[in-house]
């Protein structure tokens, strides 16, 4: 059965490291991103099941790029580091491929991953993509 793909896109570099080592731990294949460029170049295959993306990844407004056609994931999950009235609004209405959190919890995305297992983008692969 073929793993999911995930992108961890996010600025921070600690962060970024230690989701995705925490997610190839938990079986995923994972890429990174450490701003909007480098994620726009990951996803141009089209092999990307999940998009993890922080609202503050640097070089874009992160919930207009979730719910954009540049988006190229099955799925994506925003990391929102507040969920206020102006991020609500901007994600109104939501994309049901769209998933927001308030911050990381790693236990419920793990959870939201493994529920949203179904028909994948993705093919078998010895492992993930490597970026340019």
């Amino acid at each position: 059965m073929p793993r999911q793909l995930v992108l961890v896109a996010d600025s921070h570099r600690d962060c970024r490291e230690s989701l995705g080592e925490l997610l190839r731990g938990e079986g995923f294949d994972v890429c990174t991103a450490d701003s909007y460029a480098t994620a726009l170049r990951a996803l141009e295959p089209g092999d990307v099941d999940v998009l993890i993306l922080d609202d503050r990844l640097r070089g874009c407004d992160a919930a207009a790029f979730a719910q954009s056609k540049q988006a190229k994931a099955r799925q994506v999950v925003l990391i929102a580091s507040c969920m206020d009235s102006l991020l609500e609004q901007t994600l109104s209405p939501r994309p049901s491929h769209v998933h927001c959190m308030g911050k990381l919890d790693v236990s419920g995305l793990l959870r939201h991953l493994r529920a949203d297992s179904g028909p994948s983008v993705t093919h078998q692969r010895s492992g993930p993509p490597r970026l340019p």
